[in-house]
């Protein structure tokens, strides 16, 4: 994992709420296909490219067998996420 210090964009916060506010509201992580449609997305890649961005700038880590398997590490102010 890189640890990028660029912040994430406006698109790559909203994500990045959206799945914490999925989280809180449900105690596991979103699948690709439910942050796809919360996100009003058509696409899987577009997801995909988002959450790799993500992961490159250090704010989320994913596991590629599982599929709920996200994992964030910083909150959306930088602070590193307990």
């Amino acid at each position: 994992m890189q640890n990028n210090t660029f912040p994430p964009t406006k698109r790559q916060k909203e994500f990045l709420e959206m799945i914490t506010n999925f989280y809180e509201s449900n105690y596991y992580m979103p699948t690709y296909d439910e942050i796809r449609e919360a996100m009003s997305l058509k696409s899987y890649s577009a997801v995909t490219d988002n959450l790799k961005a993500l992961e490159r700038k250090g704010f989320l880590v994913r596991d590629f067998r599982k599929p709920r398997a996200i994992k964030l590490l910083r909150n959306l102010d930088g602070t590193t996420r307990v």
